[in-house]
């Protein structure tokens, strides 16, 4: 399957990923920017230079960038590609340390199963490596890290 190069196109995506966490986190409800979602998703998707049949799976937090999930998923179909929907990572909160711990390990190892033959997946501000779905997904399909084979 032909990937492309995409390392230095999609760099700049996440840095504007990053750059809108952290100018949101620090916006008062009234100030609260208002992004538009569906030419951000038009542009991380045109980054991904997405082949017809593609597919594509989204990690996100579940409280964050809510509005740019559906367009992002739409802009995927859009593209040709499949959609294999969103993985929500577990989110901070008062969880017991040992049972997130003894649990991680294998969900990471179903979801290395379930996400093997993936083609792309977009890790949106959220989402870590120590969360089991974002670990999972290979690294050579992570959008910084596709090449052309």
């Amino acid at each position: 399957m032909l990937y492309g190069n995409r390392s230095a196109a999609i760099g700049g995506c996440s840095g504007l990923l990053f750059c809108l966490a952290l100018s949101t986190a620090s916006l008062t409800a009234q100030e609260r920017l208002r992004l538009d979602w569906p030419e951000l998703a038009r542009i991380i998707v045109q980054r991904l230079a997405l082949e017809q049949g593609e597919t594509v799976l989204l990690v996100a937090h579940p409280n964050m960038f809510r509005d740019l999930i559906p367009t992002l998923r739409y802009e995927v179909m859009k593209a040709g590609a499949v959609d294999l929907g969103v993985i929500d990572v577990l989110p901070p909160g008062e969880w017991d340390s040992n049972v997130i711990q003894k649990g991680a390990g294998p969900s990471r190892e179903a979801y290395r199963e379930i996400l093997k033959d993936i083609h792309a997946s977009v890790m949106l501000p959220g989402a870590t490596p120590a969360d089991p779905a974002y670990a999972a997904v290979p690294v050579e399909r992570w959008p910084c890290h596709r090449s052309q084979t």
